[in-house]
């Protein structure tokens, strides 16, 4: 018998509500749990299983960051964790503390801040550059609004990713006689950005996290740097999935691995479209448009999140334009993507042009709205980044 003085955050049956099903499976994340995606995988998870002839059953969430995720898994708590960190990943299948270790998604960490932007950052220096002037600025305390830079300080993926660009320029805040403008809040990554923003504070956080903020929130902050998909981009989020050693339900652990990073179940669907008169289906046919649905509202912002991962190269938003929407480009293709809350569906769309195809006809002007299917899907001209299928099965509608 496992005795553990840790709860869970949450249980999720799959939308089955069976009061004497039991917890098959125990996942501990941070940021992706508060986001809500962790539920979505854990729904389609159980659903996909009892439609293959299981009984139904639960998983368990359990809100813990990387540091945490992989000490529960050493003592047997969870049966998987998702971590960020390669490093303390290798070091826990070096001690068998986990038997695999698999990519199962990315996001991307962001450098956001108050839009007065006291310490003059600017668009195009990189992130070494903006973190140097922060400390700069902090210290030299000449700015008519004081600087200063929010910490997580708990061992968190997020926090190993900004203490690591402190020290890449030469600097240690929390060091003795620690820099008072360095401020240490200890939370979970909604709880810190939440704190951020109301104290006029920059920093780093995770697109995930950002896009779940309320909109009266997301319009009190600026993000001034974003990953890209480059891999190696110092502000890239790689996520992996660790099977525990001890793992409480070793058979549905590994089960469960090997189906989130299975191969791709997506097809393509007809999206329904307002067309303006006077196009056809020969002008410019380059248009790309994919979108990924969510039957929980509260998902949209983690749609959009997994929606961004696929474009290699990102643009940066105007500071001053705090309209929801994101800019990018695959190959020659403009991209502006966005989400419909109204719809529940992440969209892509590429500016001035069309499908060349009767099943995806797509013209210059049109506004997409993508019809509800068994899975998420695309029609295309080019790629972009693929996600894995369990991203594409759990955002299902």
């Amino acid at each position: 018998m496992r005795c553990s003085a840790v709860s869970p955050a949450d249980i999720y049956d799959g939308g089955y509500n069976y009061t004497n099903s039991s917890v098959l499976l125990n996942v501990g994340n941070g940021g992706a749990g508060q986001s809500g995606l962790i539920k979505e995988l854990a729904d389609a998870f159980i659903k996909e299983s009892v439609a293959n002839g299981s009984a139904p059953f639960k998983v368990a969430w359990y809100q813990s960051d990387t540091t945490y995720s992989i000490q529960y898994l050493q003592e047997g708590i969870i049966d998987v964790g998702i971590t960020y960190n390669p490093a303390a990943e290798k070091i826990a299948i070096d001690r068998s503390i986990a038997m695999s270790r698999n990519y199962v998604f990315r996001d991307h960490f962001l450098l956001v801040g108050p839009p007065s932007n006291p310490a003059n950052l600017s668009n195009s220096s990189d992130i070494i550059s903006m973190f140097s002037k922060i400390q700069e600025t902090a210290e030299l305390a000449t700015s008519a609004v004081p600087v200063r830079f929010l910490s997580r300080y708990d061992k968190s993926a997020t926090n190993i990713k900004e203490s690591y660009l402190w020290a890449s320029i030469g600097q240690v805040p929390w060091a003795t006689a620690y820099s008072t403008w360095y401020h240490q809040y200890i939370a979970f990554p909604m709880e810190a950005l939440t704190a951020a923003i109301l104290l006029n504070e920059y920093t780093i956080t995770d697109r995930g996290t950002f896009l779940s903020l309320p909109g009266n929130l997301t319009n009190q902050t600026v993000i001034y740097k974003a990953a890209t998909n480059n891999e190696d981009d110092p502000l890239l989020n790689p996520a992996h999935l660790l099977v525990g050693k001890k793992a409480p339900n070793p058979s549905q652990a590994k089960f469960f691995g090997k189906w989130a990073v299975g191969p791709a179940g997506t097809e393509g669907t007809r999206p329904s479209t307002g067309r303006r008169s006077g196009t056809t289906k020969s002008e410019n046919p380059y248009l790309l448009v994919r979108y990924l649905g969510a039957q929980n509202p509260r998902c949209q912002p983690l749609l959009l999140s997994f929606a961004l991962a696929q474009l290699p190269v990102t643009e940066q938003q105007h500071p001053k334009d705090n309209n929801s929407y994101f800019l990018g480009n695959i190959g020659k293709h403009n991209i502006v993507m966005s989400c419909l809350s109204s719809y529940g569906f992440g969209l892509m769309v590429g500016i001035g042009g069309g499908i060349p195809s009767d099943d995806c006809d797509i013209r210059l002007g049109d506004v997409v709205v993508s019809l509800k299917t068994l899975s998420a899907g695309w029609c295309n001209t080019a790629w972009g980044r693929r996600p894995p299928a369990a991203n594409s099965n759990a955002w299902a509608i």
